[in-house]
């Protein structure tokens, strides 16, 4: 399954930089995606954090 996730990389001053919304299988191939389009160096630390869609929460509370 597909999975949405906002991913950003932190500077050397621990700010949040360069966010992007990735779909991916999960977060790894998330953060493979988001350094290779983004050409962002190895050396940064670069989080993916899943995204919750409104419509997705909805239906599922409607199927339980």
């Amino acid at each position: 399954m597909i999975k949405r996730f906002m991913v950003y990389y932190v500077d050397a001053t621990g700010a949040r930089e360069g966010a992007a919304v990735i779909n991916a299988k999960n977060r790894a191939e998330a953060i493979r995606t988001y350094r290779m389009f983004y050409n962002v160096d190895t050396s940064l630390e670069v989080r993916a954090v899943p995204r919750f869609e409104v419509e997705n929460v909805r239906r599922y509370n409607n199927e339980t």
